[in-house]
């Protein structure tokens, strides 16, 4: 939601709805192919449980609720979901204002959506994490891009038919995410790691 810009204002909506696959949706949430067969075992177990989490949790700036999408439906048979998420009331979380930078100094709070990243350091960090370049640097901060790696896939923040072994494809892939402040906070512990503040 955080990427559906207002025209308008440039800022994220306070309101949105997509239609998504469950296919799709089991593939984005790592079930593997035969878990939860059953749709109401599969929004039980998995989806409940997940928009619950989001819903009730301090550092998330959205609620989300799904329904069946009754215009996909085939016959009987429920294809895809409709989710709608709108903006929490009040103000953001404290964490919505922190800025990473690398270098000396403290800078005033400026909020994320303002600016996270300047170009040349996004090259350079995703050069480090993707073993692109700059090995050393990461030894030196006391962890390698496998240990990288593992947390973006624990924490369900890296798309599991990406090529990692490519670091130009990898690369790539780390320049558009890091130009994101969510996933910015997200990997905040390593990029502290590398200097940043």
């Amino acid at each position: 939601m955080i990427q559906m810009k207002d025209k308008a204002t440039g800022l994220p909506k306070n309101k949105w709805t997509e239609t998504i696959k469950i296919d799709d949706l089991r593939w984005a949430l790592g079930c593997n192919e035969g878990s939860y067969p059953v749709l109401k075992d599969f929004k039980r177990r998995v989806l409940d449980l997940s928009t619950k989490e989001i819903n009730e949790s301090p550092h998330t700036r959205f609620t989300i609720s799904y329904e069946n999408d009754n215009k996909t439906k085939e016959g009987r048979k429920v294809t895809a979901l409709k989710f709608n998420m709108e903006s929490k009331k009040g103000d953001l979380p404290e964490s919505d204002f922190d800025y990473l930078f690398f270098g000396a100094g403290k800078p005033d709070k400026i909020s994320k959506k303002k600016l996270v990243l300047t170009e040349a350091q996004l090259d350079m960090v995703s050069d480090w994490l993707s073993g692109n370049n700059g090995s050393r640097k990461l030894e030196n901060s006391g962890f390698t891009v496998s240990q990288f790696y593992e947390y973006l896939r624990k924490n369900r923040l890296i798309p599991l038919n990406l090529d990692v072994n490519n670091p130009a494809v990898y690369k790539k892939w780390l320049i558009e995410k890091l130009s994101h402040p969510d996933f910015v906070e997200a990997i905040s512990p390593f990029l502290k790691k590398l200097g940043f503040r």
